[in-house]
């Protein structure tokens, strides 16, 4: 598609051409001495100042710029599927990565210059080593220290993952699959905690020195186009955030299900959580109102389905929808070690928070990490089982995924051709 020549109309057109192709441009024309400051992109200047040399040398209008840029989506998912390749069966292991790769937002980054996929990478790298990672001292958050700078560097907006990094420090791996946390002396939590805020430091005062540099969080020019006409934060991100997930997670029951179901079962405690998270859930579904509006930055995506029905500016699928996601995830993460459990948790939660801080709430924003968390989530509450490919539910685990991932490919197609 690259070598094509080919930019499907609508949004990637216009991201492509009028924002992060021309910022190419501009700093191509100012190499080597690049001016931060200004130019006509949301996002922090990473993304652009890495594929300028490449443009000085080729040309900025290069189809060469956008066979560099994928990289970034190679080596997302070659992250990705080497991960999930190492601790899964193979089948269970592809068709849990294929639906990222088939998403309307996030394949085009992968083809157009669009810089999503290289903030995703750099997410991904932190959530895998925080997953995966007890407390392993210096190399470990000289490690974290590094990414959470390219991050930032990238996209501003993913500071939300330094959350990720304190809570990965403070919990313990837990002493049962039920429990959320393991007690530990006062003392090595205040030196991991400790650790865990140097590390992400660098990236925080990076942040700071561009917000200082612009007299905002967005570039000046991004800030003064007169089509920006939505302003503060969007309450209604996090009933769109869980019915995503709720969506999303149906596909991955067969991973999740069993494991979250026996859990259930036989803990009290696994059900006061699951009840809590439930209840948070219906507050955040059904307070904000949920109704299709491009002056309050809620269309595209699920938003449509309030055109089916909308009762006093509330959609009663997308609400339904919400409730479902937030049961889901709460049974998901009543189903992981206690460690994981708390990150998992986390990272959704910073997420929204950093996501419901923007007065946009679009579909685009909160759909790569779904597709990332959910799977991250299912396929470690059942691993072994998936791992062995046992009998029962878990042998056709892979099928929701695959339809899944058909689907959305599906999808893809229809709207870039």
């Amino acid at each position: 598609m690259i070598f094509t020549g080919y930019v499907p109309e609508g949004r990637i057109a216009k991201d492509h051409y009028a924002y992060h192709r021309q910022v190419i441009n501009q700093f191509v024309d100012q190499w080597p001495s690049l001016d931060w400051s200004d130019y006509l992109s949301a996002t922090t200047p990473g993304y652009h100042t890495m594929l300028t040399p490449l443009g000085v040398w080729l040309g900025p209008d290069s189809v060469w710029l956008q066979a560099a840029a994928a990289v970034f989506t190679a080596a997302l998912l070659a992250l990705w599927g080497g991960w999930l390749g190492r601790r899964l069966a193979w089948p269970y292991a592809l068709c849990a990565s294929l639906p990222l790769l088939t998403s309307l937002y996030f394949f085009p980054s992968g083809v157009w210059l669009l810089p999503d996929n290289a903030g995703w990478l750099g997410g991904l790298a932190v959530l895998l080593l925080c997953w995966s990672a007890k407390y392993r001292g210096v190399g470990f958050y000289a490690s974290v220290g590094a990414l959470m700078l390219y991050l930032v560097w990238v996209r501003q907006s993913h500071i939300w993952i330094a959350a990720v990094v304190w809570v990965a420090a403070y919990v313990d791996a837990a002493s049962s699959r039920s429990d959320l946390i393991e007690s530990r002396s006062s003392r090595s939590r205040l030196v991991a905690v400790s650790g865990a805020l140097m590390a992400t430091l660098p990236a925080a005062a990076l942040l700071v020195y561009f917000v200082s540099l612009w007299g905002g969080l967005t570039p000046p020019s991004f800030g003064r186009q007169g089509e920006v006409v939505v302003t503060g934060p969007n309450p209604a991100t996090p009933a769109l955030f869980l019915a995503v997930w709720g969506f999303v997670s149906f596909f991955f029951a067969g991973y999740w299900l069993p494991s979250a179901w026996r859990v259930l079962r036989n803990s009290a405690k696994a059900k006061m959580v699951l009840a809590v998270i439930v209840f948070v859930g219906i507050v955040l579904a059904v307070v904000p109102p949920t109704q299709a509006c491009v002056e309050c930055g809620r269309f595209g995506g699920f938003w449509g389905l309030s055109r089916i029905i909308s009762v006093a500016g509330r959609s009663p699928i997308l609400i339904v929808m919400a409730i479902g996601g937030a049961a889901c995830m709460g049974l998901m993460l009543i189903s992981l070690p206690a460690r994981q459990a708390w990150i998992g948790g986390t990272a959704a939660c910073a997420f929204v928070a950093a996501q419901t801080a923007n007065a946009f709430a679009f579909q685009r924003y909160l759909e790569p990490l779904v597709l990332i968390l959910v799977p991250l989530i299912a396929t470690s509450v059942n691993l072994q089982e998936l791992k062995l490919q046992a009998s029962g539910q878990s042998r056709f685990a892979w099928v929701g995924p695959a339809v899944l991932s058909t689907t959305l490919a599906a999808f893809t197609i229809r709207r870039l051709i």
